[in-house]
C-alpha cells in the first residue's frame, strides 16, 4: 500500500472532533499542519509499504481509532484489504474521501469532504482534478454511515453546498459547515457567518478544534 506515513493525533473536526486517533495518509495530500508535529510521524523510506509493517505500527499506538486520509484513499488499489484487516482487530475506521470515486468498504464512518469549485487551485502546474461527482457522493451516502463536510471560505459558496445536498439526499444531521481557517484572523471572521447558515439551513456546525 503506498504510504505517506503515520501518525497519533486527535481528530480535529467532525462528529469525531476530539477523539484520539491513528491517522494513516496515504501520498498527494499535504499533513494539516495542526494535526501533528513531523517528530510526531512515521515516514516510510519507500512509497510502497508492506502491511505487516504498517499494522505493526498502528499496534504500537493501543488506539482503537484509525483514520485514513490522502489525496484520496478510495483509489488505493489496496484498500479493501486494508480496511478488511483493520476490521479484524476491532478498530473504529474512519475513511476520509473527496467523494471523486464510489467504493464501498467495510468502514464505520465514510467522511466526505467534497473539494467545492471555489476552492483555490493547486500551486503547482498540474491539471486540477475533478472537484467532485455527484454520482460517487449519493452512492457513498447509500452504502455507509457518513458525514458529508463542507470547508467554507466566504459566504458565496453555500449555494453548492446546497445543491450538493439536494442532489445527493444528504440527511441534514450529517451535513457539517466548517470554517476554513488558514489563519486565526480568518477563522474569526468565517465563524459568524457559518454559524448562522448551519442554523438557517438547519445543518451542523463543526468547529475545528486547533489551528496552526
Amino acid at each position: 500500500m503506498r504510504l505517506a506515513e503515520i501518525f497519533y493525533s486527535i481528530q480535529a473536526e467532525g462528529m469525531l472532533a476530539g477523539v484520539p486517533s491513528i491517522f494513516v495518509r496515504t501520498p498527494g495530500e499535504p499533513r494539516c499542519t495542526w494535526c501533528a508535529t513531523p517528530e510526531a510521524s512515521w515516514t516510510p523510506d519507500h512509497p510502497e509499504a508492506p502491511l505487516g509493517t504498517i499494522f505493526a505500527t498502528i499496534r504500537r499506538q493501543w488506539c482503537g481509532h484509525v483514520v485514513i486520509t490522502g489525496q484520496e484513499p478510495l483509489e488505493e488499489p489496496d484498500i479493501e484489504e486494508f480496511v478488511e484487516k483493520l476490521r479484524a482487530i476491532d478498530h473504529h475506521i474512519t475513511v476520509e474521501t473527496s467523494g471523486v470515486v464510489f467504493k464501498k468498504l467495510d468502514c464505520d464512518l465514510m467522511s466526505i469532504t467534497p473539494l467545492l469549485k471555489t476552492a483555490p487551485a493547486p500551486k503547482k502546474k498540474a491539471a486540477r482534478r475533478p472537484a467532485y461527482e455527484l454520482d460517487a457522493i449519493g452512492e457513498l451516502i447509500r452504502r455507509h454511515s457518513y458525514q458529508l463536510k463542507f470547508e467554507l471560505r466566504t459566504r458565496d459558496e453555500m449555494e453548492e453546498v446546497v445543491h450538493i445536498v439536494r442532489e445527493t439526499e444528504a440527511e441534514r444531521e450529517r451535513v457539517m459547515l466548517i470554517p476554513a481557517g488558514g489563519t486565526q484572523k480568518a477563522l474569526r471572521e468565517q465563524t459568524p457567518w457559518v454559524i448562522e447558515a448551519s442554523r438557517f439551513f438547519h445543518y451542523r456546525y463543526a468547529p475545528r478544534l486547533a489551528l496552526p
